[in-house]
């Protein structure tokens, strides 16, 4: 059951790695005959700085950074943990340590998440959350889920 369990984190890791890449953010409408759409994943968040460390701004994108920083220490605990619950038993208190890791993680990516939540509704923007937000909160979820159940069974 713990590989099991395991395998779904790590699953559950790409899938919130892969909504960070995914639109946020839509609003789309038209004007006479122009249709227009505009979109912001969770990686323009991220994006907007360049990376410069100079003008890296935490306080701009730290949620969206929460959410990825998250996403690869689910995969890593995830794969860590399966691989460690597939070897004999002595090897496996490891793997009970990486599902908690897991469950952790999951819960740092909830945590981002809800922090990106409570900033757009200060600018009345929820009503305009898409599907990228929706994958990374259920990965988010299902990983926390998944990494107690690694830790416990």
């Amino acid at each position: 059951m713990r590989a099991v369990a395991a395998g779904i984190a790590l699953v559950c890791g790409i899938a919130v790695l892969a909504g960070v890449f995914l639109p946020w953010l839509g609003v789309s409408g038209s004007v006479g005959l122009l249709d227009w759409s505009y979109t912001v994943s969770g990686w323009d968040v991220i994006d907007t700085s360049g990376w410069d460390v100079s003008e890296f701004v935490l306080s701009t994108n730290l949620h969206a950074v929460l959410v990825l920083i998250g996403a690869v220490a689910m995969i890593v605990a995830g794969l860590s943990a399966f691989i460690l619950s597939l070897t004999p038993r002595s090897a496996r208190a490891g793997a009970v340590a990486l599902g908690l890791l897991a469950a952790l993680s999951g819960a740092v990516v909830i945590g981002g998440l809800a922090w990106c939540y409570i900033e757009i509704s200060d600018k009345e923007l929820t009503d305009y959350i898409t599907y990228g937000a929706y994958v990374c909160l259920g990965g988010g979820v299902l990983g926390f889920i998944f990494g107690i159940i690694a830790t416990f069974k």
